[in-house]
């Protein structure tokens, strides 16, 4: 769980991250550089799980996008698109601190069952159930092979008997010979 949630955060920083490669007239590249060296240090501090240092450098990157923003070093449309990644990133890292906070704190042996299983302050996002349909259960085949008792039954059989019995069963089917442990006839 803790993987998966550095994995999130890392993701969005290299998200980031490439939100500053410099792309002609978007982006200066001085404030590219240090975007860069900012989003790195995050993406360092979420991999290694020190958090506390992640969040520090995720508000130098705003520090760093903001200065950029005030030089003119960088456009409207790329400020956007960093600062929305950013704030994905500072969610990420918020929900992955309450998680190792919840993990920390850890449970005392005398506490009930009940009360380990209780649902965190904020519960993370849920996939929606999809109903599933059941397997169908697999049939036994019948064929040529089946040595059954033959029709009892008074249906009418495809030689057209009318239903009058007189099956032609050739002993114990195939069923009663796997409960007798594969023993047919006895």
């Amino acid at each position: 769980r803790r993987r998966r949630a550095r994995a999130a955060v890392l993701l969005t920083a290299v998200t980031v991250l490439t939100g500053c490669a410099p792309a002609p007239a978007d982006l200066g590249a001085d404030a590219a550089g240090r975007l860069q060296e900012a989003v790195w240090a995050v993406t360092t501090a979420a991999a290694q799980g020190r958090h506390d240092a992640a969040v520090g450098a995720l508000a130098r990157v705003r520090d760093e996008l903001d200065q950029a923003a005030e030089d003119g070093d960088i456009s409207v449309q790329r400020y956007r698109a960093v600062d929305e990644a950013l704030r994905r990133a500072e969610a990420e890292l918020t929900a992955v601190r309450e998680a190792a906070a919840v993990a920390a704190e850890g449970t005392p042996e005398d506490v009930p069952v009940e009360e380990e299983t209780a649902a965190p302050a904020a519960p993370a996002p849920v996939a929606p159930v999809v109903p599933v349909e059941p397997a169908p259960h697999p049939q036994e085949p019948s064929g040529p092979d089946d040595t059954g008792q033959g029709n009892q039954g008074n249906g009418v059989g495809p030689d057209g008997n009318r239903g009058r019995g007189g099956g032609q069963g050739k002993g114990e089917g195939r069923r009663s010979s796997q409960r007798e442990g594969g023993r047919a006839g006895r």
